[in-house]
């Protein structure tokens, strides 16, 4: 009966160590991951061409100029603010999975950007 309860609580305290283990890596990764948006995203300033950031940020998922698909696309829902302007999507971090989104003029000269989950 003893040693049945020892065990027994062996491995729960075992289950219980792998748990907070996996908890405190995630938020880990969490931070990490953060932080690495952050900075891409720093990169992104108004005025600067978008060339300049391109390589820097990440692979570029999507690229729209039409202002139907840059409504659909974007995060930016009003019309007369996506009018003459090119959209740019980057996959910025995994995990957990965000995208910097990047709204330029006809130029490529960077008006606006922001963040979105996947």
């Amino acid at each position: 009966m003893k040693k049945s309860i020892i065990i027994i609580s062996a491995v729960v305290l075992v289950l219980y160590a792998c748990l907070v283990t996996a908890v405190a890596g995630w938020l880990m990764l969490e931070r990490w991951s953060s932080n690495n948006l952050l900075r891409k995203l720093a990169l992104a300033k108004p005025g600067i061409h978008i060339s300049e950031i391109s390589e820097q940020v990440c692979t570029t998922m999507r690229e729209f100029s039409d202002i139907e698909d840059i409504i659909k696309w974007g995060s930016i829902k009003d019309e007369s603010f996506c009018k003459g302007k090119k959209w740019f999507m980057f996959y910025a971090t995994t995990p957990p999975c965000r995208a910097i989104e990047v709204y330029t003029d006809t130029n490529d000269i960077i008006v606006y950007a922001t963040w979105r989950q996947l």
